[in-house]
């Protein structure tokens, strides 16, 4: 539905809007989950149409733009994780949650390591290894909390089997 994929939108220009707000003026010892990940990856698992690629990819390429980072990395690697994860959320929808959750794992190790590797390469300057652990530990520890908060308060939760099809043959 159009409102549910204007609820995405909204809720990842408030989460920027939120990371932009001067709250700490020392440098940062810790970093917290990546909230707008976590979201995203559960919209793509559990209703995949709320979270055309389009999306996603304008959003994180404002996300980038925003917040000083390398433009259109983040921007490739949710569009590219996100599809991954659209494509086997008929299987995901079907198992239990420690394997949705596993599979969320996989994808924000394999997206952290390979920026990592593109920062590298291109001798850009990356962030401390150590802030970089803490984030992905905390924004893999944050989905499980999300998915029961977004069930709960947004009512996103696993699309019977089948659903996802209806839907996108009435959006073309």
């Amino acid at each position: 539905s159009l409102f549910k994929q204007l609820l995405y939108i909204s809720l990842g220009i408030a989460i920027i809007f939120y990371r932009l707000l001067p709250l700490e003026t020392i440098p940062a010892t810790w970093v917290g989950p990546d909230l707008l990940v976590a979201a995203t990856f559960l919209y793509a698992v559990r209703r995949p149409a709320y979270v055309p690629m389009i999306s996603v990819a304008v959003l994180f390429l404002f996300s980038d733009l925003m917040l000083h980072h390398p433009p259109g990395l983040m921007s490739l690697f949710m569009v590219l994780s996100c599809e991954w994860l659209k494509r086997r959320s008929h299987s995901l929808r079907v198992a239990t949650f420690s394997v949705e959750w596993l599979a969320v794992a996989f994808v924000i190790v394999v997206q952290v390591i390979g920026s990592h590797i593109i920062l590298t390469l291109t001798m850009a300057t990356t962030t401390p290894a150590g802030l970089t652990a803490m984030q992905t530990v905390g924004t893999i520890l944050l989905y499980p909390i999300l998915s029961r908060l977004s069930h709960h308060v947004f009512g996103i939760h696993k699309a019977p089997t089948g659903e996802d099809i209806i839907t996108a043959r009435y959006q073309r």
